[in-house]
C-alpha cells in the first residue's frame, strides 16, 4: 500500500518525482561523484521509504553503489542491507553509513565476513583525508 495517503496529509506526493541529477550543483550529494559515478539524492530514497514502509521494516538494496539506501534507511529508522559486486562501492557504502551514524550520534558496528577489514581505522583515515560526507 502507498502510505502517503493513509493519515499522512503532509506526505501527499504525485507520481512524478523531481530530484536533482548527480552532477547538479543543487544536489546535496554531489560530492559523492568522486566515489561513485551516479550517487542518488538521499532525499529521494527517504521519500520512497516513507511512502511504502514503516519504522523497523527491512529495506534491501541489491545495487548498493554509493550507499544511499543504507544511509537513508538509518535516517528514517528502517533496517537495511545492501549488496554490490564491486568491492570499492561496498567499502564506500559502509563508510557513508558510518558517517551517517556518527552524524546522528549513533553507535555503529561492522562485521566483515573475512574478519580482516578494520572499518574503524578505515573511517578514521577517510575522515582525516577529507572524504565526502554524503550528508
Amino acid at each position: 500500500p502507498h502510505k502517503s495517503y493513509i493519515g499522512m496529509k503532509d506526505r501527499v506526493r504525485s507520481n512524478v518525482w523531481e530530484y536533482p541529477i548527480a552532477s547538479s550543483f543543487s544536489n546535496p550529494d554531489r560530492d559523492l561523484l568522486s566515489e561513485h559515478p551516479t550517487p542518488k539524492p538521499i532525499g529521494m530514497y527517504i521519500d520512497a521509504m516513507l511512502d511504502v514502509s514503516d519504522e523497523g521494516d527491512y529495506i534491501l538494496d541489491f545495487f548498493s553503489g554509493s550507499g544511499t539506501c543504507l544511509s537513508a534507511a538509518q535516517r528514517v529508522e528502517r533496517n537495511s542491507g545492501s549488496l554490490d559486486i564491486e568491492p570499492k562501492y561496498v567499502q564506500g557504502s559502509v563508510l557513508r553509513w558510518i558517517r551517517t551514524c556518527v552524524s546522528l550520534g549513533l553507535d555503529w558496528h561492522v562485521h566483515h565476513v573475512n574478519g580482516d577489514v578494520d572499518f574503524v581505522d578505515l573511517y578514521n583515515n577517510k575522515k582525516t583525508d577529507g572524504g565526502a560526507d554524503g550528508e
